[in-house]
């Protein structure tokens, strides 16, 4: 249909939609970016939070993002070797798939368990925590509920933010687009990201939107179980999820989508 995005791409990181829009330009879809929020690295006493944390047992990282976002840090503090040889003596934790890859990529670690969403990991780790200390590694957002549940669970949580969000002027733009029907998908490549769009908007409108991409022309693509799960938090299903959570996959199962679609 002429006049009409097929996709929408809200990443707040740059090179993220860049990497998003090639595939999909080279399938002939032409998307436009249109982020939700920045996101920019954080600062911070990366060697303080290593004192802090000098006797902890157990290390949780959020998101593959977290990980190579801590690695930065620490390379820019000075204190990348001795963060790794802390981690290497640490029970180490995963929320998803990245970010188990990139801590044994950037750490050298192996995650003791690798769980894909945050209710997952809380039920099967939190039960193991009594009197120990928890550190815990964020990307974007610090997600509050989440270190209330493992204070009443460990001895003591620390946490650091590696990326630090604030909101882009774009949500209502890709909110217009959703309540016209002039879309077909709208990209979603993480949580953060998700509740950025639907927290700047009010509640009237988010019912709408909501309605409007479970039911309407224009759908959610969400690049893996992390974003499904907060996409559920605001009454979304999305219509796409790629087999692996990677952009590559999510690229492939957007083109298989569109095509599919236009065939029916």
């Amino acid at each position: 249909m002429k006049g009409v995005a097929s996709v929408v791409i809200t990443s707040g990181r740059a090179h993220k939609a860049e990497l998003l829009v090639k595939i999909l330009l080279r399938h002939g879809v032409e998307p436009v970016y249109m982020p939700v929020l920045k996101i920019e690295e954080a600062g911070g006493d990366m060697a303080g939070f290593l004192r802090r944390v000098e006797d902890f047992h157990v290390f949780i990282f959020m998101t593959g993002q977290s990980a190579f976002g801590l690695a930065n840090l620490a390379k820019a503090a000075g204190v990348y070797e001795q963060l790794r040889e802390r981690l290497r003596a640490m029970e180490v934790y995963c929320r998803g798939s990245k970010a188990a890859g990139n801590v044994k990529t950037y750490f050298g670690v192996e995650c003791r368990a690798t769980y894909e969403t945050s209710d997952e990991l809380l039920k099967a780790v939190g039960p193991q925590l009594s009197g120990k200390r928890v550190a815990v590694s964020f990307y974007g957002v610090v997600d509050t509920e989440f270190l209330e549940e493992l204070r009443k669970a460990a001895a003591a949580v620390e946490y650091v933010q590696t990326y630090r969000s604030e909101p882009a002027g774009n949500p209502k733009a890709v909110a217009n687009l959703v309540l016209r029907g002039e879309c077909s998908l709208v990209v979603f490549t993480s949580g953060v990201a998700v509740d950025a769009f639907f927290s700047s908007l009010d509640e009237g409108a988010r019912a709408q939107v909501a309605e409007a991409l479970n039911k309407g022309p224009c759908r959610v693509a969400a690049v893996g179980p992390v974003t499904s799960e907060a996409l559920a938090r605001w009454g979304v299903a999305p219509a796409v999820v790629p087999e692996k959570p990677f952009l590559a996959y999510l690229g492939q199962a957007i083109i298989d989508y569109l095509q599919k679609q236009r065939g029916s």
